[in-house]
């Protein structure tokens, strides 16, 4: 490649300012020296040149790697768009599987509603058809009547299906019935459901308070529906009794606070029962087998009914409602204490063992 045009009119102009000397030299001094001159300028001449093909190779050479990046990224590109597109079907194919499952689950969860919506309404019309037949039930439970017990684990009537048996056995006038109905409200008796059970025997209590008054007064004669009415009362006391007792035998939870305030148990077997630091305030037991139960912190024990219980068989009881008891409820020979075999022997043997 030639020089620039300004600087090959800069070196003609050295040439021909060297040529002029060259002819004008008549000495063999001035003939060199103007033949030096002039070998320089081309010298100079040609590196310029060199120099210039050298910089026109240098934007060549940029030009030419520019163009091979541009080739370069381009391939890359093509290359690239050959990778995705196979990762571009399959995340196509995927959306359209994902789409299609969430319509197949949408469909199957409307289906579901739609079935839960038909099995609650005829949960509904059985419920509706459940209180028809308890409200024309005068007399008490009937077989009709214990379709009550489909409910009890229905997670929609569960609770107001057992407020419904609460209220259908305070009126049964059979304790067959009775038994069933309340075994079927209370298959498993717990600690965490006990409070439900004193608070129907409370009610018990209060529904028969007066019944209760006048069979316990001396000289009294029921009638033929009030000594139904008593003996289905007692019986019912004597059954909760025993399963209240198989409750107070099992390890209480932490923190839980035993109420029996007005609570009345018939004739059954408490022993081993654990009454520690429990309300005993208007508590009516009933000829109740005592034997290692345990009263300690116990409290309202004043107002409680120890009648015909042999409370001094007892594991524990505090000094105060130990001295309660002996000055207030000690030993009498003339009480009936059912089926326990107790004499003064056995009650002055035990105070003692309670006194240590």
């Amino acid at each position: 490649m030639s020089t620039s045009s300004p600087q090959a009119s800069e070196f003609d102009k050295l040439k021909a300012i060297a040529a002029s000397q060259l002819s004008s030299a008549t000495t063999p001094e001035a003939i060199e020296a103007a033949g030096r001159i002039m070998a320089q300028v081309i010298e100079i001449e040609k590196h310029a040149a060199e120099i210039d093909k050298v910089h026109s190779e240098s934007k060549k050479l940029e030009w030419d790697m520019s163009t091979e990046n541009r080739r370069t990224r381009s391939g890359e590109r093509k290359h690239l768009a050959t990778l995705l597109a196979p990762l571009l079907t399959t995340i196509v194919l995927a959306g359209t599987l994902v789409l299609q499952t969430y319509q197949a689950v949408t469909s199957e969860r409307d289906k579901q509603v739609e079935q839960a919506r038909q099995r609650d309404a005829a949960e509904d019309i059985r419920w509706a058809d459940t209180i028809k037949l308890l409200s024309g039930e005068i007399r008490g439970i009937s077989p009709g009547a214990l379709s009550l017990i489909n409910f009890f684990a229905s997670p929609r009537y569960a609770d107001l299906a057992r407020q419904t048996a609460v209220n259908v056995l305070l009126q049964t006038k059979d304790f067959q019935q009775f038994k069933q109905l309340f075994n079927a409200a209370y298959p498993n008796l717990s600690w965490s459901n006990l409070n439900g059970v004193l608070a129907l025997d409370r009610q018990l209590v209060s529904r028969n308070s007066e019944v209760t008054v006048k069979a316990n007064r001396p000289g009294a004669i029921l009638t033929q529906d009030e000594q139904a009415a008593f003996s289905l009362y007692s019986d019912s006391l004597d059954y909760l009794c025993a399963q209240i007792a198989a409750v107070l035998r099992s390890p209480r939870p932490p923190g839980f606070q035993l109420d029996m305030s007005y609570v009345a148990v018939g004739v059954c077997d408490m022993s081993q029962a654990n009454f520690s630091y429990a309300n005993l305030n208007g508590f009516n037991p009933t000829a109740i087998i005592l034997r290692g139960a345990d009263f300690a912190g116990a409290t309202g024990y004043e107002t409680a009914a120890w009648a015909d219980n042999v409370w001094w068989h007892a594991d524990k009881i505090d000094k105060d409602m130990l001295a309660y008891l002996v000055k207030n409820e000690p030993f009498d020979p003339k009480r009936n204490y059912w089926s326990v075999k107790v004499s003064q022997q056995d009650y002055d043997a035990e105070v003692h063992r309670l006194s240590r």
